[in-house]
C-alpha cells in the first residue's frame, strides 16, 4: 500500500479530494434523512433550518463540517446549540468516501477478490472506468443506507418497541442492488454460479444474496429485542443483495456474535450498551469491503 500511494499522480489526488468533498455532502443529506424520515417529513422541503428558531441555514453555514466549526456549534440567529453529531456524520461519510475511492477507484479495486483492472492504469479502455466508479457507488449506497438506518435506530433506543428504522430507508439500496448487477454482473466479484455469464449471472447472484440475507437475517434477528428485529432483517438482506451470499454468511455470524456479547455485557455489567445492531452491521460491512481480497484468501467458501 505505501508503494502504491507513492505512485499516485495529480489526477489521483484530485479524485480523492473530490470524492471526500462529495462524501461530506452525502453525509449532510444523511443527517436530513435521519431527522426527517422517521417523522414522515419531506426530505427536500423546507430547506435546512434551525429546529429551535426555524431560520433557514445560510448556504455558507451549511458546508459539511466546516460550517459547524465556523459557527462553533451554535445557530447563527438564535445561538441554540447544534448537535455535534451533524459534523461527525458528515466527517465519517467523507472518510468512507475517501477510503473506498482510494481502494476501488484510484488503486483499481485492490480490495476486491478480482481486481476490475489489474495493472494497467488505462482504465478508460473497455469500460474499466465505468466499472470502477459503478462498484464504488454501489458499495457507498449500501454503506450510506446502513449508517442512516443505524442512526435512526440509535435515536429510538429508549423506546424498545419502536427501535427500528422505517422500511422505506432500505428501498433505494434494494432497488439499486437488484438492478446494477443485472446491468453489470461483475458488480459481484465472487459469483454464486461461476459457469454463467451476462444477465443470468447477475440475476442468480442477486437472488442468492437476497435469499441468504433474508434467511440468515431472520435467524440473527431472533437474538435481537422484538422491536428491532425487522430493521436487522432488512439490513442483512440488503447486505446479501449487494455483497453476495458468501459475504452475508460471515457478516451474519459476526452480527450474531456482537448481539451475544452485547447481551452478556448488559446482563452481567448491568449497563446498557448504546451501540445498536445496525451500526455494528455498518462497521462490519465497511471492514468486509475493505478486506474482501484477504477474506477471500482465508475462507474456503470464497
Amino acid at each position: 500500500m505505501p508503494d502504491a500511494l507513492a505512485q499516485l499522480d495529480a489526477l489521483d489526488w484530485l479524485t480523492l479530494l473530490w470524492m471526500t468533498a462529495l462524501g461530506g455532502i452525502i453525509g449532510s443529506f444523511l443527517n436530513v434523512v435521519v431527522h426527517r424520515l422517521p417523522r414522515g417529513e419531506s426530505l427536500s422541503y423546507p430547506p435546512s433550518h434551525c429546529p429551535a428558531c426555524g431560520h433557514a441555514i445560510r448556504w455558507h453555514d451549511n458546508v459539511p463540517v466546516l460550517g459547524w466549526l465556523m459557527l462553533r456549534g451554535r445557530c447563527r440567529d438564535c445561538r441554540a446549540p447544534i448537535s455535534s453529531r451533524y459534523p461527525l456524520v458528515e466527517g465519517l461519510t467523507a472518510a468512507t468516501f475517501l477510503l473506498l475511492a482510494l481502494l476501488e477507484i484510484v488503486l483499481r479495486g485492490i480490495n476486491l477478490p478480482e481486481p476490475l483492472v489489474h495493472t494497467s492504469r488505462e482504465v478508460v479502455v473497455s469500460g474499466g472506468a465505468r466499472m470502477l466508479y459503478g462498484t464504488f457507488l454501489y458499495h457507498q449506497l449500501l454503506l450510506g443506507t446502513l449508517l442512516a438506518a443505524g442512526l435512526i435506530q440509535l435515536d429510538r433506543l429508549p423506546r424498545e418497541d419502536t427501535a427500528t428504522p422505517p422500511s422505506r430507508v432500505f428501498w433505494p439500496v434494494m432497488i439499486g442492488g437488484v438492478m446494477m448487477p443485472i446491468i453489470w454482473p461483475r458488480m459481484h466479484p465472487v459469483h454464486a454460479w461461476p459457469g454463467l455469464a451476462g444477465m443470468p449471472l447477475g440475476l442468480i447472484d442477486t437472488a442468492a444474496g437476497a435469499a441468504a440475507g433474508l434467511a440468515l437475517g431472520w435467524l440473527a434477528a431472533r437474538l435481537e429485542i422484538r422491536g428491532r428485529r425487522v430493521g436487522l432483517t432488512w439490513a442483512l438482506t440488503a447486505v446479501g443483495i449487494v455483497l453476495g451470499w458468501q459475504a452475508i454468511v460471515v457478516l451474519t455470524l459476526s452480527t450474531g456474535l456482537w448481539l451475544l456479547v452485547r447481551a452478556g455485557i448488559q446482563q452481567f455489567a448491568k449497563r446498557a450498551v448504546r451501540i445498536p445492531a445496525l451500526l455494528a452491521v455498518f462497521t462490519m460491512t465497511l471492514a468486509w469491503i475493505c478486506l474482501w481480497r484477504q477474506m477471500a484468501d482465508w475462507l474456503p467458501l470464497m
